[in-house]
């Protein structure tokens, strides 16, 4: 999710130096989720 949202900022501004496209903060399920359960394997269940 987070590559594709920066692609898509890169395409949109490709006639552009330096739009910023390498810092786009998105929200990302998927770390979420890795996180989540890690922290609860961290705890001891």
């Amino acid at each position: 999710m987070t590559d594709k949202t920066r692609r898509r900022c890169a395409e949109a501004c490709a006639e552009v130096e330096g739009c910023g496209c390498a810092d786009v903060r998105v929200f990302d399920v998927g770390n979420f989720h890795v996180h989540l359960i890690g922290e609860y394997l961290r705890s001891g269940g």
